[in-house]
């Protein structure tokens, strides 16, 4: 559906006329602002799973889309729902390809983190918590081995001792599930 837009933006930058790239940049940020708003919104909406669920013509559409309830299965907190739906291309092409793609259910899923976890409410800590994640397994997993697959292994790896970041403290089980106080919660250490 963007192809052509981004193949026109693409031969407009090879082009002398600069003008027609600012006109294409303009168009493509108002046409992803209209999506977000319009159809993306249908995305991220509960109340909209059934319809696009039932009617064919619009579960067609986002199927080619890439939106809608195939979208909002990505957010699904069942565990069988972790890690489906990822990419954001027509036809679910790549999801389809490594067999991460999952068809809505009729059940409308209930969203969220799956086991609905204690999550610090800081933004800034949630959108780094990958890379702080990485950061504290490295300095905590001393083998060569465990440390590749940390930084280039399937996202499935668990090393020895696992990091997770993103949840608060809980009482820990032992003095060895804690590196420090207020440190990020330990498994397997």
């Amino acid at each position: 559906m963007l192809l052509p837009v981004f193949y026109g933006m693409l031969t407009k930058l090879f082009s002398h006329d600069s003008t027609s790239i600012v006109e294409i940049v303009i168009f493509v940020t108002l046409f992803e602002l209209v999506y977000s708003v319009g159809l993306g919104a249908i995305g991220h909406t509960l109340t909209m799973y059934q319809w696009s669920v039932r009617n064919k013509w619009v579960r067609w559409g986002f199927f080619i889309t890439a939106g809608g309830p195939y979208h909002l299965m990505h957010h699904s907190n069942r565990p069988e729902h972790q890690a489906v739906n990822l990419g954001f291309c027509p036809l679910y092409f790549w999801d389809i390809v490594f067999g991460t793609f999952v068809k809505p259910t009729e059940e409308t899923p209930n969203t969220g983190l799956t086991n609905d976890p204690d999550v610090y409410m800081n933004p800034v800590r949630l959108i780094y918590s990958g890379f702080g994640e990485m950061y504290m397994e490295l300095k905590c997993n001393k083998g060569f081995k465990d440390r590749l697959n940390i930084l280039f292994g399937s996202s499935h790896f668990t090393p020895p001792i696992r990091v997770i970041y993103h949840t608060k403290v809980q009482p820990p089980a032992s003095k060895a599930d804690v590196l420090e106080p207020g440190a990020p919660r330990l498994q397997g250490a």
